[in-house]
C-alpha cells in the first residue's frame, strides 16, 4: 500500500481466517517510529465500529510491526469529488456519524483527536453502496497520531491549516478544537469540497443555508472555545433534528462566494507598523511588544500580528483565551499569533496593526511604517543591507548603550532615520525613553512638550554636518 525508508505499510491476508489487514511495519531506528507507537497504544484498546480495530502489537530487534483493521471504503474528500455537493440531509447524516465516534472518544475514552479533516474520515463501501441503514456507523475516524487524553497537556501544535481550531496553533488543544474541526468539516461538505478554512467567507454560505445547517456551522467555529457548543453531543443532538426535517437543498455556487484569503479584514482608516530584524532573538517581537503597550495606555486600539514562525507569541506565555476577534488579549495588547492563513480575523477595530514580519527578506510595504531592527557587531553588516532599503525605512539599533548609539551614528552613513532601542526587560511596562522614541516614529503629539533625547542628538548632529 505504501513504502517509505522509514515505514512499510501492506495489505495482508489472514491465512485462517481469510480476511484482510493492515500491516504496518516501523523501522526502530525511524523518527516517526515513537509517534507511530504511540498511536497504536491509544487505540489498541478501543473497540468502536468508527475506530479502527488494532489485532496485534509485535516487535524484533529492528522493527516494530502492527496489525490493524483494513477498512474499505473512500476517504471523504475523495468521495465529495466523486459525488459532488451533498444534500442537506445526507450531510447531517454524515455529520451525525462523525459526531458519534467522537462522542465515544470525549466521553467513554477521555481521547482528544484534534486531526480531524476530510482525509481522516473513512466512508465505508457498505456505506455508499447503501448496504447499512443510517442509524447503522458507515465511516470511521483514522490517524491518531495527533490525538492525546484530555488531562494531557499539549506540547506543540496540532492538527492541519484550515481545520484545526485557533488554539491548536498555541499549542492548546481541547474538546472545543474537535468542535471547531467539525464546523470546518460540515463547511467543507456543504460547499462541496471548496471551502475549507476560516479564511474563506462563511458569511454568505451560513447566510444562505441559515434555516438549517449554517448556524451549526457558526456557532462550531467561533474563535473563542467557550462560545462553541460545550460537547459534541449538542451538536449531535442538533444535527439530528436537522437529519429529520425536509428541505429543498440551495445549491452552492462557488462563483457567489467573495472568498477572502487575508488574515485581516481592515478598515482604510488603519495605520499599519512593519518590523522586521535583521538577525534571529535581537528584539524584533519584544519591539512590537513595547510599541504596542504603548499605543494601548493610550487607549488607542492596537494589534500585534506574527507573521512566519508562531513560537515567539506562544513564548510570551499569556495566550489563554481567545477572544471572539481571533486575538489572544495581554496587558491590553491583541495578540495574532501564526494562523498560517487557516484562521480568518476580523480586526478592522483596530486603530493600529503592528506586524511582525520576522527575519528581514528587503520588503517595503508603501502603505504603512517599515521599521527594521539590528544589533552593532553581528556577522548582518547593517549599513551593507540599508543600502539596498527604501529610505523610508527606519532603522532601530539594540543592545547598545546611549554613548554608544551616538558614537555609532557618527561612522555610519546611511540615509534612514535612525534610533536607539532604550533597554527594557518588561514590555508592558513603561518606560519614558522608548516613550519618546514612540511618539517621535509615530508622529504623535508629545503633551509634555519635552525636548527629548533624540532631539537633542539631531540637532547635535546636525551642528556637526551629520546625516542619518
Amino acid at each position: 500500500m505504501a513504502k517509505t525508508s522509514h515505514s512499510d505499510v501492506k495489505l495482508v491476508r489472514h491465512k485462517q481466517l481469510q480476511v484482510l489487514r493492515v500491516a504496518k511495519t516501523v523501522y526502530k531506528n525511524a523518527a516517526e517510529c515513537s509517534r507511530i507507537l504511540k498511536e497504536a497504544n491509544l487505540i489498541k484498546s478501543l473497540k468502536y465500529t468508527g475506530v479502527p480495530l488494532i489485532y496485534d502489537i509485535d516487535a524484533n530487534i529492528d522493527s516494530i510491526c502492527i496489525i490493524e483493521e483494513y477498512i474499505a471504503g473512500k476517504s471523504l474528500t475523495e468521495y465529495i469529488h466523486r459525488t459532488g455537493t451533498l444534500s442537506i440531509t445526507q450531510i447531517a447524516t454524515l455529520g451525525i456519524q462523525i459526531c458519534s465516534v467522537l462522542e465515544y472518544l470525549h466521553n467513554h475514552v477521555g481521547i482528544i483527536h484534534l486531526d480531524i479533516k476530510p482525509a481522516n474520515i473513512i466512508v465505508r463501501d457498505e456505506y455508499i453502496k447503501g448496504l447499512v441503514d443510517k442509524e447503522v456507523c458507515g465511516i470511521s475516524i483514522i490517524d491518531f497520531d495527533s490525538s492525546r487524553r484530555i488531562d494531557e497537556q499539549c506540547t506543540k501544535e496540532y492538527g492541519t491549516v484550515g481545520f484545526a481550531a485557533p488554539e491548536q496553533y498555541i499549542s492548546s488543544g481541547t474538546i472545543d478544537s474537535d468542535i471547531y474541526s467539525i464546523g470546518i468539516l460540515l463547511l467543507y461538505m456543504i460547499t462541496g469540497g471548496h471551502m475549507q478554512s476560516m479564511t474563506d467567507d462563511i458569511q454568505n454560505v451560513c447566510q444562505m443555508y441559515s434555516a438549517s445547517i449554517g448556524s451549526i456551522i457558526k456557532r462550531c467555529v467561533r474563535h473563542n472555545g467557550n462560545q462553541r457548543y460545550k460537547t459534541i453531543t449538542e451538536v449531535k443532538n442538533e444535527l439530528v433534528c436537522i437529519s429529520q426535517k425536509k428541505y429543498i437543498d440551495n445549491k452552492y455556487i462557488n462563483k457567489n462566494i467573495n472568498n477572502n484569503n487575508d488574515l485581516i479584514c481592515s478598515n482604510k482608516k488603519q495605520k499599519h507598523i512593519y518590523v522586521s530584524g535583521l538577525a534571529c532573538k535581537i528584539g524584533t517581537t519584544h519591539f512590537c511588544l513595547c510599541i504596542a503597550s504603548f499605543l494601548a495606555k493610550k487607549n488607542i486600539a492596537v494589534v500585534c500580528i506574527r507573521h512566519g514562525d508562531g513560537n515567539d507569541y506562544r513564548d510570551v506565555g499569556l495566550l489563554t483565551k481567545c477572544s471572539a476577534y481571533g486575538t489572544y488579549q495581554v496587558y491590553n495588547v491583541h495578540i495574532v499569533p501564526e494562523y498560517h492563513q487557516g484562521v480568518f480575523c476580523d480586526l478592522s477595530q483596530f486603530t493600529y496593526c503592528i506586524h511582525d514580519m520576522g527575519i528581514f527578506k528587503n520588503q517595503y510595504f508603501d502603505e504603512g511604517i517599515n521599521i527594521v531592527i539590528g544589533i552593532v557587531g553581528y556577522r548582518t553588516c547593517i549599513t551593507d543591507v540599508m543600502k539596498n532599503v527604501n529610505t523610508n525605512t527606519i532603522l532601530i539599533i539594540n543592545h547598545i548603550g546611549g554613548k554608544e548609539f551616538y558614537k555609532y551614528i557618527k561612522k555610519i552613513n546611511v540615509k534612514h532615520r535612525c534610533f536607539r532601542f532604550p533597554c527594557i526587560y518588561n514590555w508592558h511596562e513603561g518606560n519614558e525613553l522608548f516613550d519618546e522614541l514612540a511618539e517621535t516614529i509615530l508622529h504623535l503629539e508629545n503633551r509634555k512638550k519635552r525636548v527629548t533625547w533624540y532631539e537633542k542628538i539631531f540637532k547635535a548632529c546636525k551642528t556637526k554636518g551629520y546625516t542619518y
